[in-house]
């Protein structure tokens, strides 16, 4: 009886520790991918001076994750659309509408293939063809100022775990190299919350991200170069 109830005993301690180790899994695989359904608000600032609004709309289904961004800056506003495949995140479609001088708007789509993107525009016929800069296997869309590239890039750093990335720039129908810094150790600025860690990031343009790592939220970008910060409103 002895050892029947030892047995007994044992196995419910293996069976405790079964739970409690499928409850951290689940745990674990609960959260999210990148930042949740909901809409987020961003300030732009040069120096001290304010120098735009940016409204971001995330929704995810079964396919896909999209970004829904509408950003007003001096130079007028500036709208994109943007769906990633929900687990690596990878976009399938973008595009953006964006002034080039004050009285013409266009707007620009990318399409996206295993090896590059094409950019059309609007209007005008054919297209550029972007290749993946040598050294990179992944591409990202982030331009100038507007808030969704950035919103998404920790989350696809995770997901993806690429230390490099051809990054496609439609306003400039450019490409750059962007780098993950994972040595950096930036100062935490006193607006950022005790929870968030740091993206360093380093090419053209180099800056820094502090996020939320269990919401993948990002709540302040710094461009110490250009004095710029992007700091998310709070509700």
């Amino acid at each position: 009886m002895k050892t029947r109830s030892f047995i007994n005993v044992a196995l419910a301690a293996v069976a405790a520790l079964a739970g409690s180790a499928a409850a951290s899994v689940a745990s674990a695989a609960a959260l999210p991918a990148c930042p949740p359904d909901g809409t987020y608000t961003y300030v732009l600032n040069a120096g001290a001076q304010k120098f735009g609004d940016s409204s971001i709309v995330v929704k995810h289904d079964a396919v896909s994750v999209s970004l829904h961004e509408v950003e007003a800056v001096a130079t007028g506003q500036r709208t994109s659309d943007e769906t990633v495949e929900p687990v690596m995140l990878t976009p399938t479609s973008y595009a953006e509408t964006f002034p080039i001088n004050p009285s013409v708007t266009v707007t620009a789509h990318y399409t996206f293939d295993p090896g590059g993107a094409k950019l059309s525009v609007d209007g005008t016929a054919g297209a550029t063809d972007f290749r993946l800069e040598q050294g990179t296997t992944h591409q990202i869309v982030m331009d100038g100022a507007m808030m969704s590239g950035f919103l998404l890039l920790p989350s696809q750093v995770k997901a993806q775990g690429f230390t490099s990335v051809t990054t496609l720039v439609p306003s400039t129908a450019q490409q750059v190299v962007f780098q993950i810094d994972a040595s950096a150790s930036p100062t935490r600025p006193s607006t950022v919350p005790a929870a968030d860690v740091s993206l360093a990031v380093t090419g053209s343009t180099s800056f820094i991200e502090w996020y939320d790592p269990h919401t993948m939220l990002v709540d302040e970008v710094d461009v110490p170069a250009q004095q710029v910060v992007i700091s998310r409103t709070k509700t």
